[in-house]
């Protein structure tokens, strides 16, 4: 049986997990350095965050030229591109991505990739930039920026948004 895109693209996520940092805390490190390579280094700063650029990498090594996303570091244009392509939803799939949003800077901030959905406040998680959940089990959606790639617990707040993606792909 052949895979679905979506379980296709959480195979290539989750056989990220437990990728670091080098060294933890810089934003950093020859993983780091290959997802933001991606999403193109003009305008990023040294130690700039990567999850965004982790969805990026995860999507073109599953899709290459067919992931229908913009290669962007940035979850604010991922949000905007998903509004304006009318895939931006207030319920979780599994595939999903989810962006978050940081009322304290007025835009989504964090992005990860919904790999199940549990409840309607919590999904389990895959993204980058992220904490160690086992290290940070108690810490909730406040871990937007850390050190690994983690598959994790995730609490959902009013404004966080899921991105259907997998709408845009071809037939």
């Amino acid at each position: 049986m052949t895979p679905s895109p979506i379980d296709e693209f959480l195979q290539v996520a989750l056989a990220c997990v437990g990728a670091q940092e080098v060294p933890v805390g810089s934003n950093g490190g020859f993983f780091v350095e290959r997802c933001q390579k991606v999403t193109g280094t003009a305008g990023l700063k040294p130690g700039a965050a990567w999850c965004a650029s982790f969805v990026a990498m995860v999507g073109q090594a599953t899709f290459g030229k067919s992931w229908p996303l913009p290669l962007t570091a940035s979850c604010a244009e991922l949000g905007a591109f998903a509004t304006k392509k009318n895939i931006l939803d207030a319920a979780p799939q599994r595939g999903d991505l989810f962006v978050v949003y940081f009322d304290s800077l007025n835009r989504f901030a964090h992005v990860g990739i919904v790999v199940e959905v549990k409840d309607g406040v919590t999904i389990r998680s895959v993204s980058g930039n992220t904490l160690d959940p086992v290290r940070h089990a108690d810490e909730g959606s406040s871990m937007r920026e850390g050190w690994c790639v983690s598959d994790r617990p995730w609490r959902l707040a009013a404004k966080d948004r899921f991105i259907r993606w997998v709408n845009l792909l071809p037939g």
